[in-house]
């Protein structure tokens, strides 16, 4: 191992540094997010005793209130580190945020350690993929760091022409002369522990050639002036073992995703800023858009199977906050760069969607139930580990307590309606019950929408600008934003419910390939199966409140109102119609598509260019041009290793997927089958001299109707390069 690769001691922290791993400072840090975390919750929970003790309190609301103080402070959190982000903002910074030593770095992009920038892909768009590739090489090349990068794109595409359309992309990426020598493309033949074995193969085979590793996702751009700056800061903070960026969401087509755009450039700084003031060198880990220190990473972050093979057990799903407690536990820092520029990345198009993607995420985040007792762990990390779990699984709670909350109203207006005349029932509502209860509520709302407020005031005096929107049309785009994150948080809450429940009943999650194409739209017929049964239920329980409990219905008129109108706004801003449409009138706009970037712009141009590239290689089109296009043959021939032992059986077996395949066309093979003769050369060059030698006409349809279509797309190229 290269000893000036791999530093074999963890130094001491040095200069500015020594602020931040100042003890004291950072207990006072601590102690002040948790005071003030304590005094909102406390006082939120002092409102709801005094409401429940108006009638004494009943078992039923002895648990309602166990709830309450379980769930409030979850709410006081979001209020605490937005009160302490802003508190940041003011002054200028976190004196000791880490981008803070950028500016004291002057090493030549050439001086720094040799880098590896991977992608894992799974059945995604090719084209973007491509695109967002060459983009991201040209931007590091144009600062200097053409020479300290490798980019490694890992595939475990199952789809066999999507493998071939990658191959192809590769192969025109690779051949250009900024690019040659720089890309490598890797695919894994077996997809063992998908995204986090696709990184541990890598880092079998190749991370030892390298100090660090980018980590990206298919979707992920990240600027050359980024990926040098999280260079820079590993090599300033010796013991970083990971640098998580702050992703700003980009190229929101669909209303929804505009909507997701703008309420993340708006809310983000003020998160991250509160974030980092408690975390500061132990913050989260995402698994993309960050830096990772490699020696530690391969040493101490193998992911261990959990107990059980059920939805909780087996394979580990999201990989990328155990990996984060794995590296502090060994000694190492973890830091959240939550001003860096540069680091983009995109959004799912529609509701349904998020949803699925939610789901994938909500069991993931269960399965770290089992990390929260391993011995050694830091105690930042096993917040990490409850917060991410009770992002999800605290929707139950709060479903349980508006129904408790919900019979204890009922039970109190039964009571006094029936214990006094309407005049005294009247009378004690206004003096006293309804004071009370609407005190409690108007707090609640306030520490809620808290993290909104301070974000709005924040963007409308501070922000604004730097966007390009103008006053009246930042209002507008605010609140429309604010209507959705009211409408479809219900929504959310019981769909997160229904996951919960699904993985209490040991239903196991896949993860699958992700649909991140805006002009789709949105399965309508799937959105209502999710999200009109709450609808109909909502609908019931509106109309029995506004008969018998008028207070009720109010009061739960957020919720049952977000029910009722989550479908059709998620159909309705599923639309890329829409989306352009509000993007015209100046509104959702962020710096990003008002300012010229250009890493973004060359991606769109270099999409339409290798779309044009792919075109034909859909619907077994890409497994005909493997065989029969000399170049795309030779290509993926290239890239396989011809068997030396080959049992007789074996033979026997794909010599019978061929002739299926030669007499019946590729219909006859499922995806595994026509995978396996795929990955063999012996098979596909017999396939390859067989085609150019017979005679088509004696062989299936589909052979013959392929060709055709292979010699007018290459007569029409030819056309097009004449008249050029």
């Amino acid at each position: 191992m290269n000893a000036e690769i791999f530093p074999t001691s963890i130094p001491e922290p040095e200069g500015i540094l020594k602020e931040a791993f100042d003890s004291r400072k950072f207990t006072y840090r601590r102690l002040g997010f948790v005071g003030v975390l304590g005094l909102l919750s406390l006082f939120g929970i002092y409102l709801e005793y005094r409401f429940l003790l108006i009638n004494g309190i009943s078992p039923l609301e002895w648990a309602t209130l166990l709830l309450f103080c379980f769930l409030f402070p979850l709410l006081a959190f979001g209020a605490t580190t937005a009160i302490f982000g802003t508190i940041q903002r003011i002054r200028g910074g976190d004196p000791t945020r880490i981008s803070g030593l950028i500016s004291g770095q002057n090493a030549s992009p050439k001086e720094l350690p040799p880098t590896a920038v991977v992608i894992p892909i799974h059945c995604e768009d090719v084209a973007r993929v491509a695109a967002g590739l060459e983009s991201m090489m040209k931007s590091a090349a144009s600062v200097g760091l053409g020479e300290n990068l490798d980019f490694f794109l890992l595939s475990d595409t199952t789809d066999p022409d999507i493998w071939l359309q990658e191959e192809k992309a590769f192969s025109k990426l690779s051949r250009k002369p900024e690019t040659k020598g720089r890309v490598y493309y890797r695919k894994r033949r077996i997809n063992l522990n998908k995204k986090s074995g696709n990184i541990a193969d890598f880092c079998r085979r190749w991370g030892r050639r390298y100090r660090y590793m980018i980590v990206l996702d298919a979707d992920s751009l990240v600027t050359g002036e980024c990926m040098l700056n999280l260079i820079r800061l590993m090599e300033a903070v010796p013991n970083a073992g990971i640098i998580q960026t702050v992703p700003k969401i980009i190229r929101g087509k669909s209303l929804f995703q505009r909507l997701a755009q703008f309420g993340t450039w708006l809310g983000n700084p003020i998160f991250g800023a509160g974030s980092y003031y408690w975390q500061v060198f132990s913050g989260p880990f995402w698994g993309h858009n960050a830096i990772v220190r490699l020696k530690p990473f391969m040493e101490h972050c193998g992911l261990p199977g959990l107990p059980g093979e059920g939805a909780i057990g087996g394979k580990i799903l999201s990989h990328d906050t155990v990996e984060a407690a794995l590296i502090r536990k060994a000694g190492y820092t973890v830091w959240f760069a939550y001003d860096l520029e540069g680091s983009y990345e995109e959004c799912p198009p529609n509701l349904l969607e998020s949803l699925k993607r939610d789901n994938r995420w909500c069991q993931g985040n269960l399965q770290h139930f089992w990390f929260l007792f391993v011995g050694g762990l830091r105690i930042s990390s096993r917040i990490h580990i409850l917060l991410g779990i009770l992002s999800y699984g605290s929707s139950l709670l709060w479903a349980l307590l508006l129904i408790a909350t919900s019979f204890t109203v009922m039970a109190d207006t039964d009571y006094y309606r029936l214990a006094s005349i309407p005049e005294e029932w009247a009378q004690f509502q206004e003096s006293m019950y309804l004071p009370v209860f609407y005190g409690l509520q108007i707090y609640t709302i306030l520490i809620l929408f808290m993290p909104r407020i301070l974000s709005f005031l924040d963007g409308l005096f501070f922000r604004r600008k730097e966007s390009g929107i103008g006053f009246f049309s930042f209002i507008i785009s605010f609140f429309v934003e604010f209507i959705q994150s009211v409408i479809l948080a219900p929504a959310y809450m019981v769909q997160y419910t229904r996951f919960l429940w699904m993985t209490f009943w040991n239903r196991k999650i896949e993860w699958g390939p992700q649909n991140r194409d805006p002009s789709q739209g949105i399965d309508r017929m799937a959105a209502a199966r999710a999200l009109l049964p709450q609808a109909f239920y909502g609908t019931g329980i509106s109309i029995w409140l506004f008969v018998y409990y008028p207070v009720l219905f109010y009061w739960l008129l957020p919720i049952t109102g977000g029910w009722l109108l989550s479908y059709f706004w998620g159909v309705w801003t599923s639309s890329s119609k829409q989306g352009e449409l509000w993007k015209k009138r100046g509104f959702l706009l962020t710096p990003e598509e008002s300012k010229p970037d250009t890493l973004l712009s060359d991606t769109e141009t270099l999409e339409k260019e290798y779309s044009e590239f792919l075109e034909g290689m859909e619907s077994g089109r890409g497994i005909f041009l493997s065989v029969v296009d000399p170049l795309l043959f030779r290509f993926h021939t290239s890239r396989l290793r011809t068997r030396k032992k080959e049992s007789d059986a074996r033979k026997r077996y794909m010599d019978v997927l061929v002739s299926n395949w030669k007499e019946s066309g590729p219909g006859s093979l499922n995806s595994k089958e026509m995978s396996r003769l795929l990955w063999d050369k012996r098979i596909l060059s017999d396939l390859h001299f067989w085609f150019w030698e017979t005679d088509l006409s004696k062989t299936h349809p589909w052979w013959k109707e392929r060709f055709l279509e292979y010699q007018t797309r290459i007569r029409k190229e030819q056309i097009v390069s004449w008249f050029r």
